[in-house]
């Protein structure tokens, strides 16, 4: 990503401009996967990022609410049908093999670290954002 501003400012604000269309994206992945009751991370956030471009492109302009609400339904199938398979529980240990590093060497004791005993969905917490109010 280069940022094209030349002031601090409009790079402040390139920024923050970024960081609100990633927190929509994850936004509509989680909104999208609890209309079906998914998890979340079974959503591909490059092809929310896909599907969100190819629905701006295609028709750019003022939206009327049923214009818009049919191109939030259409995203929403459109991501639906491209689910990625459920994530398996893996685990590793904070270690590298590098001498110079932050990190404990990586030894023996490793090879067999203790592996999660609950899938993510079980073990963490996802909260959406509340729809905001008109």
């Amino acid at each position: 990503m280069v940022l094209s501003s030349k002031t601090p400012d409009g790079v402040l604000q390139q920024i923050w401009a970024h960081l609100l269309v990633h927190h929509a994206l994850r936004a509509l992945i989680c909104r999208t996967a609890a209309t079906r009751g998914t998890d979340p991370d079974q959503l591909s956030f490059t092809d929310t990022l896909r599907s969100a471009r190819r629905s701006v492109t295609t028709t750019p302009g003022v939206f009327s609410p049923e214009q818009l609400i049919a191109a939030l339904a259409q995203l929403r199938d459109d991501l639906l049908s491209k689910l990625l398979p459920p994530r398996r529980l893996r685990a590793q240990p904070r270690v590298v093999k590098r001498k110079m590093s932050n990190y404990h060497l990586k030894r023996a004791q490793h090879r067999n670290w203790p592996q999660p005993t609950a899938p993510p969905v079980e073990a963490t917490t996802i909260h959406c954002p509340a729809s905001p109010r008109p």
